[in-house]
């Protein structure tokens, strides 16, 4: 299918609200990975037998697998997972209970402003199976009619045979156009987007992403957006940039430089807080900050990450962040089951080893694990550099918005951020270079 651009430009210019003084900036939508570097998403069956979760009760009934795959098994594509629940509650396929405690689970604070009361077609179903020859084999229900027969099937691509330099071309030659609806501007819109998929045969696993971002314009500038990576269309937490006009989108940008939900922007020497996206108004949020740079805190390079004085762990002492300044620190975020941590400690041990406490300090911050596993690894790895378990006292995933293991924060002397997630050599040459 030839590429076709869409994008929905509503035709008013940004609002400022004198309350909150948050400006609101139309997007429109654009076909493609674009300035950004994409990131996947497994897909899903559902289970043989199902064992009650509420989600099980969002799932579609499917038809039409052609009858000479074996292993046949059925799945969707989700666009909305909140509107897909909302839904069910309405419809009272979801207890209150259930509806409740998911709530909380995902810290989701409903606005039904952004939903639609209305049933609408946020799934996409599909089915996977094997064919005569052993073949994986896929089929999407491209255009949201619950049936198969009227679709193509399709072998995923290996994800062996994808570079780096090739990848964008090769997603938009191979994507499936899928059609479902969205909630915006208190309407249900139909959207036709592509879709791709592929297959990591190492693990036997499908993975796929959606090909779209948003740009807008502001005061001159060029602003690019992106939902969590193209994982998703929820823009939830939509990452942001901005760009030089005369950039090509073969140019990506540099995943340190991309600017999180409740991070700063600068913006012709003004700052400003990405303060996400409005799915129902379909415009991205900015927020104009007055303060000083040197005021704030963030965990985005150039800025001091958020204090803390925590507790030691099994020491009764505490850290200061603020009384680690005059040395490079490095904050690391780490967790007992996972495996690239564990396999960065004889690493690191051996660069805290070859330099001095005046010069370097390593502050590690376990979070998701258990109290006395962490005592076993701390002794099993003979870790030797302070540490502080993170919980519902300090809160320190939650201040620093962690959502993935493992994930460091290098500090200057000053006590701002010059790098995030360096590990390994990298860290080792970074830090040695900056201390000689």
């Amino acid at each position: 299918m030839q590429l076709v651009k869409y994008c929905f430009i509503f035709l008013f210019s940004f609002s400022i609200y004198a309350q909150n003084e948050i400006i609101e900036l139309p997007l429109s939508k654009e076909i493609g990975y674009g300035y950004f570097k994409p990131s996947f998403r497994g897909i899903n069956t559902y289970p043989a037998e199902k064992t009650g979760p509420p989600l099980e009760k969002t799932q579609l009934i499917l038809s039409g697998a052609p009858s000479n795959w074996e292993n046949i098994k059925y799945g969707d594509i989700e666009t909305n997972i909140y509107q897909s629940v909302y839904q069910a509650y309405l419809e009272e396929k979801i207890s209150q209970k259930d509806f409740d405690q998911m709530k909380k689970a995902w810290d989701w604070k409903l606005d039904s402003s952004e939903l639609s009361e209305s049933a609408i077609k946020t799934k996409i179903g599909f089915a996977t199976g094997t064919d005569s020859s052993g073949n994986l084999k896929m089929i999407i229900d491209a255009n949201n009619n619950l049936t198969l027969t009227d679709d193509k099937a399709f072998e995923p691509l290996n994800h062996d045979s994808i570079k780096d330099y090739n990848q964008d071309s090769i997603a938009l030659k191979n994507a499936i156009y899928i059609s479902f609806e969205q909630f915006i501007n208190n309407t249900i819109q139909e959207v036709t987007l592509p879709y791709f998929v592929k297959h990591i045969s190492e693990y036997d696993i499908l993975v796929g992403n959606f090909l779209q971002y948003c740009k807008t314009t502001f005061e001159g500038n060029k602003i690019v957006v992106c939902s969590d990576n193209f994982t998703n269309l929820l823009y939830k937490d939509p990452s942001i940039a901005t760009i030089d006009f005369t950039v090509n989108k073969d140019s990506k940008i540099d995943n340190q430089k991309l600017i999180e939900k409740n991070e700063y922007i600068k913006i012709n020497d003004k700052l400003y807080k990405n303060m996400g996206v409005s799915l129902a108004n379909n415009t991205l949020k900015l927020e104009p900050i007055d303060e000083d740079k040197s005021e704030l805190f963030s965990t985005q390079i150039g800025f001091r990450p958020p204090p803390f004085n925590a507790k030691k762990f099994k020491v009764d002492s505490t850290i200061s962040l603020k009384n680690l300044e005059g040395k490079y620190v490095l904050i690391d975020f780490w967790a007992v089951w996972c495996q690239p941590c564990i396999a960065d400690l004889p690493k690191l041990k051996q660069l805290y080893e070859k330099t001095n406490r005046s010069d370097f300090e390593v502050i590690s911050i376990v979070g998701e694990s258990k109290f006395q596993n962490l005592e076993k690894s701390i002794e099993k790895f003979s870790i030797n550099w302070p540490h502080i378990f993170s919980d519902k006292d300090n809160q320190l995933i939650e201040k620093y918005k962690i959502n993935g293991y493992p994930t460091t924060f290098l500090l200057n002397k000053k006590g701002y951020i010059i790098a995030k997630d360096i590990r390994g050599e990298e860290l080792e040459e970074k830090v040695l270079e900056l201390i000689d």
